[in-house]
């Protein structure tokens, strides 16, 4: 198994921008490879950046919040006009 240490390539990121209770709301899905090339991927929680990332950013109109949803436990996606 790779360890955080040993990531040398960012494969792909998802960082839908959202607000949870009027803050903003942080959920990144990552995809990445060792030195070896093994990609495996996740959450996002922390990150280091010791040389270069290049990361492209796309801005939608509009506000996305996030509410918390009993029924399924998550905090879901609400889009506000």
């Amino acid at each position: 198994m790779s360890s955080k240490k040993n990531i040398t390539e960012t494969i792909s990121n998802s960082l839908p921008k959202s607000l949870a209770y009027g803050k903003f709301y942080s959920h990144i899905h990552l995809s990445a490879a060792d030195k070896e090339g093994k990609v495996f991927g996740g959450h996002l929680t922390r990150a280091v950046v010791s040389a270069t990332c290049e990361m492209i950013v796309d801005v939608s109109d509009g506000i996305v919040e996030r509410k918390f949803n009993e029924e399924v436990g998550l905090n879901l996606f609400e889009f506000v006009d």
